[in-house]
């Protein structure tokens, strides 16, 4: 379970640094009454991954990857989604726009959007978002070849799923319990998210892609 986790955790934190359900979620909190629709956004964003998860969990029993067929298997789909990051980040370099990011027009409405277009919007946000769902996808994988009991592989699941999300939770945390500073400092932290939000993918992208192709060749030829 320790290895697992030395995998997971700094998998799931770099996942973690995603534009898109940041700044969706610090926009929200930031309208007036936004609180509620902030915390429906959560719910449909964490909602939809944990689904993702609990199915791939529950149709793929852990230690599947222990035998040669499934470690090479899980080794294909890990060392995959770093050749769609790398091919993300290259792209982006050449001054491609980011996929992942919802249209100006989009963004603006949120101020206005009522708690069930945001539990909406966190749900679709979560499945159109690339970089982030590939990189929870490994983590998955990673859980799935793992030597663990099946409650630890559920254990993990919930520390993958709560790590990757901690750019929506956390926001809504700091605005619960200190809502004057999180003002200011999530206001801060989005504009800067906005203003170096293709560097921080492209880095992303070529560190975590190539990162996931090693560890998957690893797994395939080992």
């Amino acid at each position: 379970m320790a290895d697992l986790l030395t995998k997971l955790i700094p998998t799931a934190l770099v996942g973690a640094i995603n534009l898109v359900p940041i700044t969706v979620v610090v926009t929200l909190l930031m309208a007036k009454g936004g609180l509620s629709r902030a915390i429906a956004f959560a719910i449909g964003q964490i909602g939809t991954f944990a689904a993702v998860g609990v199915i791939a969990l529950a149709t793929a029993s852990t230690n599947a990857g222990s035998s040669d067929t499934g470690s090479a298997v899980t080794g294909t789909i890990i060392a995959i989604l770093g050749v769609l990051l790398l091919v993300l980040a290259v792209k982006l370099l050449v001054g491609a726009p980011d996929p992942d990011t919802p249209p100006p027009a989009y963004m603006a409405k949120l101020e206005s959007m009522s708690t069930s277009g945001a539990l909406v919007t966190g749900l679709v946000l979560a499945l159109i978002n690339v970089k982030q769902l590939g990189i929870y996808a490994a983590g998955v994988a990673e859980i799935v070849e793992a030597d663990v009991s099946t409650s630890q592989g559920w254990v993990a699941l919930a520390i993958l799923l709560v790590l990757i999300q901690t750019g929506v939770i956390v926001p809504i945390l700091a605005y619960l319990l200190a809502r004057d500073w999180a003002i200011r400092t999530l206001m801060k932290l989005r504009d800067w998210l906005i203003e170096h939000n293709r560097v921080i993918s492209i880095v992303i992208g070529l560190v975590v892609g190539a990162w996931f192709i090693i560890e998957g060749v690893a797994q395939i030829t080992g």
